[in-house]
């Protein structure tokens, strides 16, 4: 998946040497348990969280919401 996303941005040479086969099945592995834990790493909340909170921002009044 991320081959596909810096191919389309252009950037393929950033992963050219994940296209020989060790390379990139050891790369596939990295990414796998990145994307896994990337969120509790980065500090992010999950989709669930911000669609949650942006329902609620949606939801309420001026007078309920803190700006």
């Amino acid at each position: 998946m991320f081959r596909y996303v810096y191919e389309v941005l252009g950037m393929g040479w950033v992963y050219a040497i994940t296209k020989l086969p060790i390379i990139g099945g050891a790369v596939d592995a990295a990414y796998g348990v990145w994307a896994k834990y990337r969120l509790k790493v980065t500090g992010r909340p999950d989709l669930i969280t911000l669609i949650q909170e942006r329902e609620e921002r949606r939801n309420c009044s001026l007078e309920e919401c803190q700006v």
